[in-house]
């Protein structure tokens, strides 16, 4: 029954990665067995990612490579998002795709877990952060500490007000986005197409804010998992004293520098 459901996955899963912009990176293998594509506009890197054992899908005729890390940032949602498969309509074939940021290693274990909490209404399956974030302002405070994610933060800020209005809460537990399943459905592909939308247009990159908010609609259609259950860079979840720091001050600290750029 094992290796029946292993032949089953390398046949219906895809795993996908991506890196975009002007200096090379390093890429870690793709899982063993599983087919896998990965997405550059960086000569350099495609040549080590296929050396990793990936193959490569150069997408520097659409993405021009750059040295702009917000709009290098926002290429890459490209993928994530699952929005090259109307570009590249072979790959609709499979019935899942997996999507892992180029610095993680990952197994076909882990493409096993993660499809067995594909059941019922779940099409898409994502980490818990590794920190307990109950909050998007705790996810924006500790964004701020990179530019590309802060240049546009206030107009982030006022979507969030506009769209709390309308009954979308703040008080929503944070993902991480590392590491993303997708079942090729259309409920998945909503909700991918809706999150890259608002990166697009919002100029955030930070797609663990956008992902907090966008995605209330769609709850019923995602499972999220322990941050450690999969087994991957695990991390130590911080004491009861850190949370409740990060639950009170976090907000005020981002409320508070914006309010001074007003």
């Amino acid at each position: 029954m094992r290796k029946t459901g292993f032949r089953r996955i390398e046949n219906s899963i895809l795993v996908v990665s991506c890196y975009f912009g002007v200096r090379e990176s390093t890429v870690l293998p793709p899982p063993a067995g599983l087919p896998s594509r990965f997405f550059t506009n960086n000569h350099a890197t495609s040549i080590t990612a296929k050396n990793s054992g990936w193959t490569v899908i150069n997408v520097g005729p659409q993405f021009e490579a750059t040295n702009d890390e917000l709009v290098s940032a926002i290429q890459s949602k490209y993928v994530k998002f699952v929005q090259f498969i109307d570009d590249f309509p072979e790959l609709g074939r499979y019935d899942y795709f997996l999507y892992t940021d180029h610095k993680n290693q990952l197994s076909r274990e882990v493409g096993r877990k993660m499809m067995s909490k594909v059941r019922g209404q779940k099409t898409v399956v994502i980490r818990k952060h590794a920190e307990y974030r109950d909050n998007v302002m705790i996810e924006v405070a500790e964004s701020m500490n990179q530019n590309r994610y802060s240049q546009n933060m206030g107009r982030t800020l006022a979507w969030i007000d506009n769209l709390e209005k309308v009954g979308y809460r703040r008080a929503a537990r944070v993902p991480n986005t590392g590491i993303i399943l997708w079942k090729n459905h259309p409920t998945a592909r909503n909700l991918g197409n809706q999150i890259h939308s608002v990166i697009t247009d919002q100029g955030q990159p930070q797609c663990q804010i956008i992902w907090t908010i966008a995605s209330q609609p769609f709850s019923s259609t995602i499972r999220a998992v322990k941050y450690n259950s999969l087994g991957i860079r695990p991390k130590q979840h911080p004491s009861g004293m850190r949370i409740w720091v990060d639950r009170i001050l976090a907000p005020a600290r981002t409320f508070v520098r914006y309010r001074r750029l007003d």
